[in-house]
C-alpha cells in the first residue's frame, strides 16, 4: 500500500428485505449478510495490518438500514 490510513470510517447503508422474517427466502438472507457485513469485514481486514504496524487503530462503523 502506498498510503497510510489513520482512521477507518464507514457509513454502511446496506440493504434490507421487506416482509416478515419467516417469509424471507434463504438466498435473500445470505445476500443481506454478504452486502451488509462481509464487505465491511473484507475492507477492514485489508487495512488493519498497516494500522496495527503504526500502532494507530481507530475505527468508526455506522450502520443503518436501506429504505
Amino acid at each position: 500500500m502506498d498510503f497510510e490510513i489513520d482512521i477507518l470510517l464507514f457509513n454502511n447503508a446496506g440493504i434490507i428485505q421487506g416482509g416478515y422474517f419467516w417469509e424471507i427466502a434463504p438466498e435473500h438472507i445470505h445476500k443481506t449478510i454478504a452486502v451488509n457485513t462481509l464487505a465491511l469485514m473484507h475492507i477492514t481486514k485489508e487495512i488493519l495490518p498497516g494500522m496495527k504496524e503504526r500502532k494507530w487503530i481507530s475505527s468508526v462503523n455506522r450502520k443503518n438500514k436501506g429504505t
